[in-house]
């Protein structure tokens, strides 16, 4: 606690911290994903969502960049094309 008081009080003099994991705790990416699901689902309140939010890591980018068109991209413009056709503005 004490050095997260000292990284954020007034006192400007230049400080550096490393945070990492050590061999007695072993956290990787896919953990923190978990836990960050986790806080999201239990902890913000989130109503009238199409879907939670979430996240997976990728090995490569065009990976990633297929899903960024499958699951953003298409269900926005999918969303955004019932709504003209109902008669109200794109968002």
């Amino acid at each position: 606690m004490a050095l997260i008081e000292s990284l954020f009080s007034r006192n400007h003099e230049r400080r550096i911290a490393h945070m990492t994991t050590s061999e007695e705790v072993r956290v990787s990416w896919d953990g923190i994903i978990e836990l960050g699901r986790h806080i999201i689902e239990t902890k913000i309140p989130l109503n009238g969502v199409v879907w939670y939010p979430g996240g997976s890591l990728k090995r490569r980018r065009w990976q990633h960049n297929i899903c960024v068109v499958l699951f953003h991209y298409l269900p926005a413009y999918f969303l955004d094309l019932l709504i003209y056709l109902a008669g109200y503005d794109p968002v």
